[in-house]
């Protein structure tokens, strides 16, 4: 029989999600913190924790580098002790099919980067409250414990579940729900998949509870929009409303708006947005 093996990753974000790296060592067998290998080449990572692989079983061991090799060393020696003496160790008897890291720890991760957007004015208080509010709604009604637990009747029993208990019982809250809840598993790197034909396409937008088209478009006639701008406190409001009716901006364009995004030298003033830089 094999000397057991336990491999030391942690679970980090990189540019097309959250994956499992393998950890870095130095040359004396010792582990470098928050170093992790991409594609063979060290980056340091400071975010995700650190997980032990063993016969394809996903071992939790924190979030400290130190802590986390020394976790290994106990886990192999104790392997290795049970190995000799021809014994199963006990965490052994019932081999888990679960792998991977647990949902709550990895809405925390998902979280906590909306939460550094916000803080760089690259994203809204709102979407986070979104966030917050729709994991937390999707954990407890799933029961599912770890990522690739998930499966797209979760998904679909949830987003049922929103329309069912809101208070209108608008297929667009289910909607709205079913994509936020999604776009948080493609940032783990869990793509949901469905059968088409012969084929597994992604879960996206089109399996998300349709939303009737609405035949009729309100709009406010002029007195009520005379009236509303004559309820605005202060300049600094009315100025903001009257943009964003004009130009048709979005909250976070209208927020984030400098005068040099503001084009005048033209017969025919416009806003220009595409050029916007998040450090701007």
């Amino acid at each position: 029989m094999a000397i057991p093996k336990f491999t030391l990753y942690k679970h980090v974000k990189l540019d097309y999600g959250w994956r499992y790296c393998k950890a870095a060592w130095h040359s004396n067998g010792k582990v470098k913190p928050n170093v992790v290998l991409v594609n063979g080449i060290e980056e340091t990572h400071r975010e995700g924790s650190y997980y032990l692989n063993h016969n394809n079983m996903w071992i939790p061991v924190g979030d400290d580098a130190l802590e986390a090799a020394r976790e290994r060393l106990k886990h192999r020696n104790t392997a290795e002790y049970h190995r000799l003496n021809g014994t199963t160790p006990p965490d052994q008897k019932k081999p888990s099919s679960i792998v991977g890291i647990s949902i709550q720890k990895a809405a925390d991760n998902y979280l906590a980067e909306i939460e550094r957007g916000v803080a760089s004015y690259n994203k809204r208080k709102g979407t986070l409250q979104l966030a917050q509010n729709t994991l937390k709604k999707f954990i407890a009604h799933s029961k599912v414990q770890y990522l690739p637990e998930v499966t797209v009747a979760n998904l679909d029993n949830y987003a049922a579940w929103c329309i069912a208990t809101s208070r209108t019982h608008s297929p667009q809250t289910g909607r709205n729900e079913f994509l936020r809840v999604n776009q948080f598993l493609k940032s783990c790197g869990i793509v949901l998949t469905k059968r088409n034909g012969d084929k597994l396409v992604p879960v996206g937008m089109k399996d998300a509870p349709k939303v009737p088209q609405k035949t009729t478009v309100i709009t406010n006639t002029a007195e009520e929009l005379e009236k509303f701008f004559a309820a605005c406190r202060g300049f600094k409001q009315w100025a903001a409303f009257q943009t964003l009716q004009r130009a048709g901006l979005r909250e976070m364009e209208l927020a984030t708006l400098r005068p040099e995004d503001i084009v005048l030298n033209t017969d025919e003033p416009y806003i220009d947005v595409c050029k916007r830089t998040v450090d701007g």
